[in-house]
């Protein structure tokens, strides 16, 4: 589950386009689910990271908006386990994501 924190700039294309862009930090609380008997079977970690993302929304009507967007996050959080003869691991819970959204606003 992320936390987000950043400043998006917005430019209107024509009357019924806008494309933006954002630049942020963000917070994420991880949970690691393990099938293993030799380690434990969660492991929870949290750790700051960033992200930017760009994207065209479409006003469709008075309060309808159709969202293109791409958006890149990177985060690195570290686990640690508590159990002997284990160790931790530090890995990235970011990464790419590409999509489109239908919204209303008011």
């Amino acid at each position: 589950m992320p936390l987000s924190l950043g400043h998006r700039s917005v430019f209107p294309l024509t009357t019924h386009i806008e494309y933006y862009n954002t630049i942020g930090q963000r917070y994420a609380f991880v949970t690691a689910h393990n099938d293993s008997d030799y380690v434990p079977k969660e492991l929870h970690a949290n750790g700051c990271g960033g992200f930017v993302n760009t994207g065209f929304l479409y006003i469709i009507g008075e309060h309808l908006t159709f969202d293109l967007f791409g958006e890149y996050s990177y985060n690195r959080p570290s686990f640690h386990s508590n159990q002997p003869e284990t160790q931790g691991n530090t890995t990235q819970v970011g990464g790419l994501t590409l999509g489109s959204g239908l919204g209303y606003s008011f």
